[in-house]
Formats: C-alpha cells, sequence, structure tokens
C-alpha cells in the first residue's frame, strides 16, 4: 500500500512535480561548509513559503554527499502519544515528485519492539515528517526513507526510543529531526514578552541553539529545561542528540516567520541545522 500525502493540496507545497522543483531550484543557497562528514540535521517543518529556504539551506550543506539511509523524527502536533513511537503504514508515501520508498528492513526490525506502533490517524493528520519528503526525492533519490513520529517520552521510554534510533543507525545514516522553533503568540498561549519581539525570540532560540551547536547533551537537556519553551520538536531532537552525543553542531540559517507576514503577534522561528562530529 502507497500512502498518499495530501499536504500539496493543503497549499503546503506546490501541487505539480515541475513547479516544486522549480521552487527548489530558484532558491540561493549559502556557501557549503568543508566537514568530512553530516550525520544529522534540523529542518523546520511550516510551508514551504515560510520555512523552505531554511530547510534548503540545510538541504545544500548534504548535496553529493552519500547516505544509505534516512532516518525522519518528527512530533506529534494532532495525536496525543506516549512512550509509543509511530511507524507508518503502507510501503512508501505519494508526493508530487512521485513516490518515496520506506525502508522496510528498518521498520521491520522496529516494529518488534514494545511501544512502536501503527497509528493511522498520525499518516492521515501528522505533517511534520511528510514535509520533508520531497526535499530528499529531490536530492537523494532512491534512498529509503524510515519515517518516525515522536509520542511524549518518560524518562524510561525515552532510554528505550534511544537504544532502538541507535540500533538503526548503521554506518551511512542521515539522522533529520524535523521541528520548528519558538512559537509565539495567543494563538500559541506563549506571550512572555511584548516589545522588543524578534530580537527577543532570536535570544530564546539561540540559548538552544548554542548548547546544540556544543554537541553536549546535558547542556541540551538543561538548555530545554530550564525554563518554559514552545520548541515542538524537543523530544525528536533530545533523541537525536542522544545518540549523536559529542557531535558538534552548526545553524546554518535561521528565520522569522513575520518577516514573511510583517506580523510579529503570532511568529514561528525557523533554525535549519548540521552535525556531524567534532570541528574544532
Amino acid at each position: 500500500m502507497i500512502l498518499h500525502s495530501a499536504l500539496a493540496q493543503r497549499g503546503w507545497y506546490p501541487t505539480r512535480g515541475l513547479a516544486l522543483r522549480d521552487w527548489m531550484a530558484g532558491i540561493a543557497l549559502g556557501s557549503r561548509v568543508t566537514w568530512p562528514q553530516i550525520t544529522g540535521v534540523i529542518m523546520p517543518h511550516a510551508g514551504y513559503a515560510y520555512s523552505g529556504k531554511t530547510a534548503m539551506q540545510v538541504m545544500a550543506q548534504l548535496v553529493g554527499r552519500t547516505y544509505s539511509r534516512i532516518i525522519i523524527l518528527g512530533p506529534s502536533h494532532f495525536v496525543r502519544l506516549k512512550d509509543q513511537l509511530v511507524i507508518p503504514m503502507g510501503t512508501g508515501l505519494e508526493t508530487p515528485l512521485g513516490v518515496a520508498q520506506w525502508d522496510l528492513a528498518a521498520l521491520a526490525q522496529l516494529r518488534m519492539s514494545p511501544g512502536v506502533v501503527q497509528v493511522p490517524s498520525v499518516d492521515e493528520q501528522e505533517h511534520s515528517v511528510q514535509i520533508e519528503v520531497p526535499f530528499f526525492q529531490a536530492f537523494f533519490p532512491g534512498v529509503p526513507l524510515v519515517p518516525l513520529v515522536v509520542g511524549e517520552l518518560t524518562p524510561k521510554g525515552f532510554d528505550r526510543m534511544a537504544t532502538l534510533l541507535d540500533q538503526i543507525c548503521e554506518p551511512g545514516t542521515l539522522l533529520v529531526v524535523s521541528s520548528d522553533f519558538t512559537h509565539y503568540g495567543q494563538n500559541f498561549r506563549y506571550i512572555p514578552f511584548e516589545d522588543r519581539v524578534p530580537d527577543r525570540i532570536q535570544s530564546l532560540d539561540f540559548e538552544v541553539i548554542e548548547a546544540l551547536e556544543s554537541g553536549d547533551f546535558d547542556a541540551i537537556s538543561t538548555r530545554f529545561s530550564e525554563k518554559q519553551r514552545t520548541i515542538c520538536g524537543e523530544v525528536p531532537i533530545r533523541l537525536m542528540m542522544h545518540v549523536l552525543s559529542g557531535h558538534r553542531g552548526l545553524c546554518v540559517d535561521y528565520e522569522l516567520s513575520g518577516i514573511t507576514t510583517g506580523d510579529f503577534t503570532n511568529c514561528v522561528a525557523y533554525s535549519g541545522m548540521i552535525f556531524g562530529g567534532n570541528h574544532d
């Protein structure tokens, strides 16, 4: 069974494959780092009109590299999950760029583990993983994908899911976390300040970004726990950084939705990050 992504019809990105490829080709890309390897990335998951440029800055760092497996971790926005990891139904996902194939071997391995479930409503509603798929179809055609939606995790559940993730991270694996950063405004029930909003959102986010760049898992966990934050992918970010503990990171792009809309009353931040070992 092939799943069909409804995101194009919902306006998240162009409905035609050629238009989608043209949109990607039209994004001006920044300079590439010279790191010998990139083992993980963080990409935003809003509509491409808002966060697509940031996602493309991450892709610019990956092009030309070789991967045998790409694991995409995203949070669950609509279905409440506790100590569960959701794997998809079917064998792939149809987007305007064709059918992306799931890594059936990895999914079969995960399916045998407690807490790993299939939830049709997650396949139907959740955008966090599906929004990233066209990027990897375009730039890494044929590389099988492992799409995983992560619920809330207790400490015991976190340890179990981190172990499962580590087990499928064979050599040549790229870990992708789909996450936006601060969600500010009444729509998100988060208004910790009302003046200098863009600057203060950025300051909040860079507390976490700088910890992520350090690769220090304890420092990352401390940053997330020390104050209320609205980074929707906190759990998958911490899972990835547990697996990549000690891998240094770099923020390659940072944007605010308010720059696009001209309105910071309700604003979402987007960060593109790469991780790849110690680069002191």
